[in-house]
């Protein structure tokens, strides 16, 4: 039942006063269904709610909002609401609001010029004669632990209902409040009546999230002493269950009423749109603050004569955070405000881990090229130790039996085997920070790697390789043979051979059966290909891929050239 705003205040000057929400319950502070959210996943639906000149639906005096710089999530996932509400009504604290976040961003520039001269970069002399006045960012305490307790668990229950023995006013007059929207829903149960009055709330900003809050779920409400009880089981998509629950954080029930002859549910369920201003501004300055304090922890680490590869973790998962808010829709609203800060902090990062260089364990120059046998480097950014960095080894122009990854110390050194190398020319190696530990990493793109982390050494003379197929036989083992052979060539500069090997390399083939889908058939392929000798492996690596074909021998056939595809991307 959706009244527009003039009807319902028709009928409050005509009949008698509207409702106020304390009337209603005296315990509206406790909400039917809150659930603690994932300020992250939140804002999906937040967005929804943008602000816009109100529109017919249910009563409210809030007054026409307009975009702010305002939000409220943390980069790290924990909410921080200001006290401040949607704005405030003081011109004092408002003017200070503004002050602190103009420091804010002042803050985040001068961090940035900061981390740029650390780097090596050009920075003009104005740019350093702004920042060289300010005062260093004191370190902040670290929070302490706190164990959790029965009251901070929140869980799904019925709210305490105020009981009606006559049907309540805001049935036909929903409550007027500043800065709240107020909507009441009537349906078959508590689920039906609860989705409309969010519906009559969601009209009045210019969204539906109706459809949104689409859920299979079997649920019952049972009356007792006055006091609904909602129970039940739900099957929700991870989708729609964000979506519920994001609704179920904002949009509260205040009161419920139940027709015993009618058999039908009434729900008042309230918005605060103050709130909603808070979480922009809070978005904002939370994101302007993890990327000033990210950008200062990088710069005093370099300042403090080590770099430790937590510390470049660290900020990549801001990075990757911080991402994740700006996909959303008030994230793309909003970010803006932060999109200059966080593509220099992103860059600097992609710098830093493209600054590698190594060196002798003195600090001196290395030697090149180096023979085979054992290798100690040490690895530094800016002169500054790279330490306790797992580090990718990447090897060009030949192979080499050295392992595929190793790590420095706490000083920056590392040392590692290489004790064979074959090629037509001097073999190429290199190290390189390994991110994969990293979660959603890319988020850096694509690191080009440090010519200055790299070094030659002198080989045995091209490499001979006999191929060995195993689990395919017969002309597909002869064509991935061929494939694989070609492949080493062009990589690695091998000679393939039947006789008098140095190394022999091994395609272990694992095709699998094929699935019938419709008229097609699936296909999957796992390989792998290990390169070894008598001084070990020097290259071993997996693959998987998979192809949909109009024959199961087509799907096979299709399968082994997309691995070959593959492999060419290696």
């Amino acid at each position: 039942m959706v009244r527009s705003k003039s009807s319902a205040m028709r009928q409050s000057s005509s009949r008698r006063p509207a409702s106020s929400p304390g009337s209603t319950s005296s315990t509206r502070s406790k909400d039917r269904r809150r659930i603690r959210m994932n300020p992250v996943k939140t804002i999906s639906l937040l967005s929804a709610l943008a602000l816009s000149p109100l529109m017919t639906g249910c009563a409210t005096s809030a007054p026409a909002q307009t975009k702010t710089v305002h939000g409220a999530a943390s980069v790290t996932g924990s909410m921080r609401v200001s006290s401040a509400g949607g704005g405030g009504s003081s011109a004092t604290s408002a003017s200070a609001r503004a002050r602190a976040f103009d420091g804010l961003r002042s803050r985040a520039s001068c961090a940035s010029i900061d981390m740029a001269i650390a780097l090596g970069e050009r920075v003009s002399k104005k740019e350093r004669q702004l920042c060289a006045g300010r005062p260093k960012a004191k370190p902040r305490p670290k929070a302490a632990a706190v164990a959790p307790t029965p009251k901070q668990v929140e869980v799904l229950e019925a709210p305490p209902t105020k009981a009606h023995s006559s049907p309540p006013d805001w049935i036909d007059r929903p409550p007027v409040g500043k800065g709240m929207i107020y909507g009441v829903g009537e349906g078959a149960d508590a689920k039906q009546a609860f989705a409309k009055a969010m519906d009559m709330c969601a009209g009045q900003v210019k969204a539906s999230i109706h459809s949104e809050m689409e859920e299979e779920t079997n649920q019952r409400v049972e009356l007792s002493g006055g006091k609904e009880t909602v129970s039940g089981s739900e099957n929700l998509s991870s989708t729609t269950r964000m979506l519920v629950r994001a609704v179920l954080e904002d949009v509260r029930i205040v009161d419920q009423y139940v027709d015993k002859k009618s058999k039908r549910t009434y729900v008042l369920a309230s918005f605060d749109m103050a709130a909603l201003q808070a979480k922009k501004r809070a978005i904002v300055e939370s994101v302007l603050e993890s990327i000033t304090e990210a950008t200062e922890k990088l710069t005093g680490a370099m300042a403090s004569g080590k770099l430790d590869q937590s510390d470049i973790t660290t900020v990549v998962n801001v990075l990757v955070d911080i991402t994740a808010i700006g996909r959303t829709r008030m994230g793309r609203e909003l970010k803006s405000q932060w999109l200059k800060p966080y593509r220099q902090l992103k860059n600097a990062v992609s710098l830093l881990v493209e600054c590698l260089e190594v060196s002798a364990t003195s600090g001196g120059k290395l030697p090149q090229p180096m023979k085979p046998g054992n290798v100690a480097l040490k690895v530094t950014c800016q002169g500054v130790p790279v330490t306790n960095a797992s580090m990718v080894v990447d090897v060009s122009n030949g192979l080499a039996s050295a392992p595929n990854t190793t790590a420095t110390d706490g000083a920056g050194l590392v040392e590692m085997r290489v004790a064979h190398t074959y090629g037509k020319g001097e073999v190429q190696l290199a190290l390189r920070h390994d991110l994969s530990a990293i979660r959603n990493s890319d988020v850096l793109g694509k690191i080009s790697e440090s010519p200055r982390a790299r070094w030659s050494m002198t080989t045995q003379g091209p490499a001979k390789v006999s191929m060995k197929v195993v689990g395919v036989k017969g002309a597909q083992g002869d064509r991935i043979s061929e494939g694989v052979g070609a492949w080493l060539a062009q990589k690695f500069g091998a000679d393939v051979v039947k006789r008098g090997a140095h190394l022999e390399s091994i395609i272990r083939m694992n095709i699998e059966t094929s699935v019938n889908v419709g008229t097609k058939y699936t296909q999957p392929l796992r390989w792998q290909i290990t390169v070894q000798g008598k001084g070990g492996t020097v290259f071993d690596r997996k693959g998987k891929t998979g192809v949909l074909a109009d024959s199961p021998e087509k799907a096979i056939e299709d399968a082994i050239t997309s691995m070959f595809q593959r492999i060419n991307r290696w």
